[in-house]
């Protein structure tokens, strides 16, 4: 209760991590913050958690999120995005959630201009079931960054044989890519892209020899 009734308000940096582990998670529901008064806040990093009722949020500058998909809902995570006017770098680490029977629910997102951001970092897992890759894909395609010039994309996951008696084992990311690439409007200005394609299982001992195969519509980056 003391943690939640601290001054902060010279708070200009903070970061929240959600850590599940044999005594449960630290933080309960996504509504604690509420009572906080964070006037100074400008960068957040929330790993696993999203602090809805932050009163803060509206005056960031940074942001930084990791959760998997479906741990948090996005429809919930985006109508926090559109109160953060003043955002100008922004991330967003979507990683390989653990398998789920829960069935995710499929939403459609508003418009989202991020009028002020100017460097945008993607990370994204191989992710798994229709509804969550139709969900990313509306998601993003809800986001606009018109005044951005870097963007750095990380693609991971694991190669595997498709068959046993493959020789070859490959890693697929179409996909993803189509869901962080939806339309001219998302990178206009993007003069800087960084590109990486990552099989988390693939060492200098690993002696399989494995393929990463993707498509980057480059035709939706026209300053590049």
């Amino acid at each position: 209760q003391a943690f939640f009734e601290a001054d902060v308000r010279n708070l200009e940096s903070l970061r929240l991590q959600n850590n599940d582990c044999d005594t449960g998670p630290v933080f309960k529901g996504y509504h604690e913050f509420h009572q906080w008064s964070t006037p100074n806040l400008r960068h957040l990093t929330s790993v696993h958690f999203f602090p809805f009722s932050l009163p803060g949020l509206a005056s960031l500058t940074s942001l930084d999120i990791t959760l998997y998909p479906g741990q948090i809902d996005l429809a919930d995570v985006h109508k926090d995005l559109a109160r953060m006017k003043a955002l100008e770098s922004f991330a967003l680490n979507l990683g390989i959630g653990p398998r789920s029977d829960t069935p995710q629910q499929q939403h459609t997102f508003s418009k989202l201009e991020f009028a002020r951001v100017r460097n945008v970092k993607i990370e994204m897992g191989s992710q798994r079931g229709e509804t969550i890759i139709a969900n990313l894909e509306s998601f993003f395609s809800s986001l606009s960054f018109p005044k951005a010039t870097d963007l750095h994309i990380r693609l991971s996951g694991f190669v595997k044989k498709r068959y046993t008696g493959d020789v070859e084992a490959s890693l697929y990311f179409y996909p993803e890519v189509e869901c962080i690439f939806r339309h001219s409007a998302q990178y206009p200005r993007v003069e800087r892209f960084r590109l990486e394609a990552i099989g988390r299982n693939i060492g200098p001992t690993n002696a399989i020899y494995s393929t990463i195969v993707f498509t980057i519509p480059l035709q939706l980056l026209p300053r590049l």
